[in-house]
C-alpha cells in the first residue's frame, strides 16, 4: 500500500497593519516587476524557483492580514508574505523572504488603535501620503535645526571681526535694568533652560530689578571693562578684543570658574560680541554675549530719543540635544 504523502497546510493569521502609502506603492511596483519577469521567462517553474529557492517545497506561503482584538471585523492592509522555513539552515543570509502586495488585497479602512508601532491613519491613501510627507518635513526641520546649532561657531568665522569700535560708538555708562513683563517671561524661560528649579527662578525674578551694570570702553574699544552688580554680589571683568585672530585669554566667571574668553567688534565696529568657553556649570557649555546701543523714545516726548544698552545673552550647551537658553537685557542710563 502506498503511503499517503503528508499535505502541506496553509495557515492564516489575521492582524491589522497600516503601511505608509509610499511603501505600498513601492511594493506594488516590485510586484509588477516580478510579474513582467515571469512573463518574459514564460516559465512558472523558473519563476517559482527564483522566489522560493532552487528546490520546490522548501517554503510555505503564509498569507497574513493584520487585525486587532478590538477591531475583529475591521480589515486594514492585507499582505501575503512568503517566508522560507527550510530545515537545513535558518541563517538570514541564506533565507529568502518575499513580500507580496496586490491591488486586490489592499483594503485601507480606519484602524483606530496603534498596532505594532504603526499609528492609526485616515481612511484614504491621500491622508497616508500627507502623514508621510509631514513626518519627512519634521525630520528635515529637525536636521536643519541640529545643523544650525552645531554650526553656530562656524557662523562667527564668516563675520568680519574688528579689534576696535567705530569712532561714533561708546558703550561707556552707568546703567540700570529696564523691567517689562516680556523680559520677565523671557528671563524665567532662560533660567529654566539652565536647569534652575522653580523656587530659584521665583526668587531671581523678584530681585532681578536690582541689577545694574557699569561699562567703561577704553583704547578705542580694544578693552571693555564691565562691573555687574546684583544681590549675589559684584562681578568685574575686562573683555579684550582679539579681533580676527584665534587668540583667547583666561577670565573668571560670576560662578568663580576659570574659562577661555575671546571678543571682537562686528557690524563695522558697532556691536561687541564675546564668548566664554569651557563653562562646567549648567551642564557644561559656553556663554555668548552681544552688546550694542539702540535708540528708544523718551517718556517725555519733548526730550530727544535716549540710548539704551542692549545685551543679548545666550548659553550654548555642550549637549546639542538641549535647547539653547537666551535672554535680552536692556539697560537705560541711571538718572542723576
Amino acid at each position: 500500500m502506498e503511503e499517503e504523502q503528508p499535505t502541506k497546510k496553509r495557515s492564516r493569521i489575521r492582524r491589522i497593519v497600516t503601511f505608509p502609502y509610499r511603501r505600498i506603492q513601492k511594493l506594488l511596483a516590485k510586484r509588477r516587476a516580478a510579474k513582467a519577469e515571469q512573463q518574459q521567462q514564460q516559465s512558472t517553474t523558473a519563476a517559482t524557483e527564483l522566489v522560493n529557492g532552487e528546490r520546490e517545497g522548501d517554503s510555505k506561503a503564509i498569507p497574513i492580514s493584520l487585525q486587532t482584538a478590538e477591531e475583529d471585523t475591521t480589515a486594514s492592509s492585507v499582505v501575503e508574505i512568503s517566508i522560507s522555513d527550510g530545515t537545513e539552515t535558518h541563517e538570514e543570509a541564506e533565507t529568502e523572504s518575499t513580500l507580496e502586495v496586490t491591488e486586490s488585497t489592499l483594503e485601507v479602512t480606519e484602524p483606530v488603535d496603534q498596532v505594532n508601532g504603526f499609528s492609526a491613519t485616515s481612511s484614504s491613501s491621500e491622508a497616508l501620503e500627507e502623514e508621510t510627507e509631514t513626518e519627512t518635513s519634521d525630520a528635515d526641520t529637525t536636521a536643519e535645526t541640529a545643523a544650525e546649532t552645531s554650526a553656530s561657531d562656524d557662523n562667527n568665522d564668516n563675520i568680519k571681526k574688528w579689534a576696535t569700535a567705530a569712532p561714533s560708538v561708546d558703550l561707556t555708562g552707568d546703567w540700570e535694568l529696564l523691567i517689562t513683563d516680556e523680559f520677565k517671561r523671557e528671563y524665567d524661560d532662560y533660567l529654566r533652560l539652565l536647569d534652575q528649579p522653580a523656587f530659584v527662578r521665583s526668587v531671581a525674578l523678584s530681585i532681578v530689578g536690582l541689577t545694574t551694570e557699569e561699562t567703561i570702553q577704553k583704547d578705542g574699544g580694544r578693552n571693555l571693562f564691565i562691573r555687574g552688580r546684583n544681590v549675589r554680589g559684584v562681578w568685574e571683568r575686562t573683555l579684550s578684543s582679539t579681533g580676527d585672530t584665534e587668540e583667547s585669554y583666561i577670565i573668571t566667571t560670576a560662578d568663580n570658574e576659570q574659562v577661555q574668553a575671546e571678543s571682537w567688534w562686528e557690524d563695522a565696529g558697532t556691536k561687541h560680541r564675546s564668548w566664554l568657553r569651557g563653562v562646567s556649570n549648567y551642564g557644561g557649555g559656553s556663554f555668548e554675549s552681544l552688546r550694542y546701543l539702540e535708540t528708544a523714545p523718551n517718556k517725555d516726548t519733548t526730550e530727544p530719543p535716549r540710548k539704551v544698552l542692549v545685551c543679548e545673552s545666550t548659553f550654548h550647551p555642550d549637549d546639542t540635544t538641549r535647547e539653547k537658553a537666551h535672554v535680552t537685557w536692556r539697560f537705560q542710563r541711571k538718572q542723576p
